[in-house]
């Protein structure tokens, strides 16, 4: 599982003035996640609200494209969709997550 660190944000001034059609989604949320700040190169740093950071590009903001949480709580929230799907044992539920 990898996600990014916080990352110093660039400016958006300097973004506004390279592009008129540039939107500033600092603060929108998407899921469980908020848009903390600009990187550049069109984009966005996000945290979940496990408190790990992302990132997504302004295009899929703007679609509401990607997961609405971070690579972590995806990964987890996987695990535990197969593992309703595919009822283990008491026996080999502890042999696979102890």
């Amino acid at each position: 599982m990898t996600h990014i660190k916080a990352m110093p944000f660039k400016s958006m001034k300097a973004a506004k003035a390279s592009n008129s059609n540039f939107k500033d989604f600092t603060g929108a949320k998407l899921g469980k996640q908020i848009v903390c700040g600009y990187l550049g190169d069109g984009n966005w740093q996000l945290i979940c609200s496990c408190g790990a950071y992302s990132s997504r590009t302004t295009a899929n903001i703007k679609k509401g494209k990607g997961y609405a949480v971070c690579e972590d709580c995806r990964d987890k929230l996987m695990v535990t969709r197969k593992d309703v799907r595919s009822p283990l044992s008491a026996n080999d539920f502890i042999a696979k997550y102890a």
